[in-house]
């Protein structure tokens, strides 16, 4: 049964503190899809593998000085559950409110398929043009219309391209179970849907059948949505009143952060630390320019930068950086890495351009 009392909603994150964390969140995320693909250090996102932890591990190791590249290779995903936090969070303090949440279901959910479709149609339909013309071969319609139609992620993971583009169809699915299931529900229940979800993942693992699928869909990101819910009804700030609880958690919570990845039992927990690090780091921060312009491009920038990590990643860019897929680290990993992230930067605020006047002239 729906909990139909009011719900006491509690701001630990300001405005502007929500758009830091995305903003650390997106580049995380920009660099780490961009590195993954080079670097022989892979993430545990969509399926747990030992064997990462271990060569991550070792080049902590045996090469300090490339440390950055490795951390945002190998833990560079976690910026996926802070938008997947923050998303909750901001679902639970708009429409769990008394002044708000009384947008009937079937508007609500129409409402964030178009919004979201509107966000990734003009980069998908670029980057499908892009790979035609690279490939000498039309882009799948298939992959297109399954995209676009944000049903991808219920097929084989391969027929999601570009392969960022997943997080949409993720994002689309956890606002349809929200409203369908959690929307303005007891905390009991958000918490069993979360220990339910975490339970098939590790029974998934135990019978050695991989866990892609689930971590495509939101059965395998129910725990930090469930907790941005559970935080904006509330009150944690004691836990961060002070700079040297906040300092505590971020140094603790990033030993913890990478020692979690050592076993699958932990590594499904591992999100509840990831979003600590990121609410304390921005506690600390209070305020970044660039941070905050990142975070307030960040969703243009997830829909661009697979574009230019498609074109920067093609053989002529490689060849132009003097990039060696079989010995990365060099110093032109630096420089290539640097110039993507200021194109993906570059393109998004053009986009972000484009969409605000094709909106003036909708209005018009």
């Amino acid at each position: 049964m729906k909990e139909h009392t009011n719900v006491s909603m509690n701001q630990l994150l300001s405005r502007d503190e929500t758009i830091l964390m995305r903003g650390v969140a997106i580049f995380f995320i920009m660099i780490h899809n961009f590195l993954h693909l080079l670097l022989p250090v892979k993430e545990n996102e969509f399926v747990y593998n030992p064997a990462n932890f271990r060569l991550f591990i070792e080049h902590i190791k045996n090469q300090p000085e490339w440390i950055w590249a490795d951390v945002f290779s190998f833990l560079g995903w976690y910026g996926v559950v802070v938008f997947i936090f923050l998303s909750a969070y901001g679902l639970s303090m708009k429409y769990e409110s008394l002044s708000t949440g009384n947008e009937s279901t079937c508007h609500f959910i129409i409402r964030h398929w178009k919004k979201t479709v509107k966000l990734m149609l003009l980069p998908m339909i670029l980057y499908a043009v892009l790979v035609s013309i690279a490939r000498s071969q039309l882009f799948s319609l298939k992959k297109l219309f399954l995209q676009l139609s944000l049903v991808s992620n219920f097929t084989f993971p391969e027929l999601i391209e570009p392969g960022v583009f997943w997080f949409f169809g993720l994002i689309f699915q956890l606002y349809v179970v929200y409203r369908l299931l959690i929307y303005r529900r007891s905390s009991l229940f958000l918490l069993s849907l979360s220990v339910l979800s975490i339970g098939i993942i590790i029974l998934y693992a135990a019978l050695n059948r991989s866990t892609s699928m689930l971590m495509h869909n939101f059965i395998g990101w129910m725990l930090p949505f469930s907790l941005g819910i559970i935080v904006s009804r509330y009150d944690i700030s004691c836990f961060i009143d002070k700079s040297w609880k906040c300092y505590l958690i971020l140094i603790s919570g990033l030993f913890f952060l990478i020692l979690m990845n050592a076993n699958i039992y932990t590594w499904t927990l591992s999100p509840l630390i990831a979003v600590g690090v990121s609410v304390s780091f921005v506690k600390i921060l209070k305020s970044s320019s660039i941070i905050k312009m990142l975070g307030e491009l960040s969703a243009f920038i997830f829909v661009i930068h697979p574009i230019v990590r498609l074109i920067m990643q093609s053989n002529y860019m490689k060849a132009l950086f003097r990039v060696n897929d079989s010995l990365p680290y060099t110093m032109s990993l630096v420089t290539y890495t640097v110039v993507f992230v200021i194109l993906s930067i570059i393109g998004a605020k053009l986009y972000s351009m484009l969409l605000d006047i094709r909106l003036l002239k909708h209005n018009e």
